[in-house]
């Protein structure tokens, strides 16, 4: 996969892990977008088509969303985004961010890319960081998407035993997208018919994604 285009976005990062990433997917045709990152240019970037693997990462401090430097991406936007994408090259969207699971599975249930991946709680900087440079060092050496999901998730388990992985959505495993969707549902409509505090929807939230990440556990085994 030594032709793979990648994309990261780090909007206001401060993660010093970024340049480890980038330099775990050497090789690859890499385009960083960080510091003062907006909407427009972010959106822009993703639609040209010219990018395989879209990567976000950072503190997300909505749970419904990817949030750049000057607000919140429009989801309606990012999907038309992603949509011009698929239409090009792209294969596989990454959000390398806590409890991001609910914004991913709403991209891959709308059909914008083929895989998604996102985290079902929260982690620290050091597990998402480790997580991601060992998913692109094994892209570096040959493996498949999920071949290098596989793996990088063992190391992961390895390393820090007690976080939760993230969660690969994708047709393989049509049972965990189809519970988490169900999960959402679920929250969905709580949501209409009770007036709930938002702390309350997190936690919600967190624990739908431990669900799914019960299944995804048992299908790697």
């Amino acid at each position: 996969m030594d032709s793979l285009g990648v994309l990261i976005i780090a909007p206001e990062s401060d993660l010093k892990n970024t340049a480890d990433i980038v330099a775990a997917a050497n090789g690859f045709r890499v385009n960083v977008l960080n510091g003062y990152v907006t909407g427009r240019e972010a959106l822009k970037e993703i639609g040209s088509g010219r990018y395989d693997v879209v990567y976000f990462g950072g503190h997300e401090r909505e749970l419904d969303s990817v949030t750049v430097s000057d607000g919140r991406l429009d989801e309606e936007y990012l999907r038309q985004a992603l949509r011009s994408a698929s239409s090009g090259r792209l294969q596989i969207v990454i959000l390398n961010s806590c409890d991001s699971i609910s914004m991913a599975a709403a991209l891959y249930r709308a059909g914008v890319a083929p895989r998604v991946i996102g985290w079902p709680s929260e982690m620290s900087d050091a597990a998402a960081g480790s997580w991601a440079q060992n998913f692109f060092r094994s892209l570096a050496l040959g493996a498949e998407f999920w071949e290098a999901f596989a793996s990088s998730v063992e190391v992961l388990r390895v390393q820090f035993p007690t976080v939760k992985p993230p969660v690969f959505l994708n047709g393989r495993i049509t049972l965990l997208e189809e519970r988490v969707a169900a999960i959402q549902r679920q929250l969905d409509e709580r949501a209409g018919m009770l007036t709930v505090p938002r702390w309350t929807l997190a936690v919600l939230l967190v624990l739908a994604g431990l669900a799914a990440t019960a299944t995804v556990l048992a299908l790697l085994q």
